[in-house]
């Protein structure tokens, strides 16, 4: 007997940037629902105004830590000429570590759970004495700042450079009323879609988000999360939504698996 998954035939909005969306929308489709893609952002670069102070800081690093794929896509062109050969490497998640493979980096650490400020126990992992290391973050301009204010904590001497900036796009939202649950996988995605419904969701439709900072984000726009992934990935999230239409069939709000974090 074939088993249907509890997002069979569920309208579920997938907000990541336009070329980011495909391995969501994939898994989604793989479990019967029907994704509807709103890309609420786009990233731009930003340029470094001197090119060689990027590769200076690089040369110097003992760690490179990037807390994003956005910041491999944008910033290894950059630092690449003066990439040495003695230096780490650290990642935030899978998807970034296998954005740097496909570039030819090895990374050294990465954390279990996906999350910035958790790079800092696997980097530990590997050196444990990180006084005096010289460690360059490599962040967008709306990064938090937990994972350099922890870096510093442990006695690292961090620099970090800015390489890309996240802005909101033009394009309209889905009208309430054709979805039922809403994704998000960074507290941009959940402000820029705040921007278009405020805290008018209707508490049918389930919020589900990846990580803390960006259920963080979608509380303070009112909204009750109805799905938080446990494991910080799509796979992850795909498993928070589906316990909550198992056990929310008609997306009662009554009923959630937030973890509170």
């Amino acid at each position: 007997m074939i088993t249907l998954s509890p997002l069979a035939g569920k309208r579920i909005v997938v907000t990541r940037a336009e070329d980011q969306a495909q391995d969501l929308c994939r898994l989604l489709r793989a479990r019967g629902a029907a994704p509807v893609e709103w890309p609420v952002l786009r990233t731009d670069e930003i340029v470094p105004p001197d090119p060689q102070c990027w590769r200076r800081a690089v040369a110097a690093a003992d760690w490179i830590v990037f807390c994003s794929a956005n910041g491999v896509k944008y910033a290894l062109p950059h630092l690449a000429p003066a990439w040495p050969t003695s230096v780490r490497v650290a990642a935030v998640g899978p998807k970034t570590a296998q954005l740097l493979a496909t570039h030819g980096r090895t990374v050294d650490a990465q954390p279990a759970i996906y999350q910035a400020a958790n790079i800092v126990s696997a980097v530990r992992a590997v050196q444990s004495d990180l006084r005096a290391a010289q460690v360059l973050v490599i962040k967008g301009a709306l990064s938090p700042n937990a994972l350099s204010e922890a870096l510093r904590a442990a006695g690292a001497q961090v620099s970090e450079l800015v390489a890309y900036q996240t802005l909101p796009t033009d394009i309209p939202a889905p009208p309430i009323g054709t979805f039922d649950a809403i994704t998000f996988a960074s507290g941009s995605a959940a402000r820029f879609a705040a921007l278009a419904f405020g805290a008018n969701l209707p508490n049918s439709v389930c919020v589900a988000c990846i990580g803390p900072y960006t259920a963080q984000a979608a509380r303070a726009s009112g909204w009750i999360i109805g799905a938080h992934a446990r494991i910080h990935t799509f796979n992850g999230l795909i498993d928070a939504l589906e316990d909550h239409f198992r056990f929310n069939p008609l997306g009662s709000p009554m009923l959630t698996n937030e973890i509170r974090s």
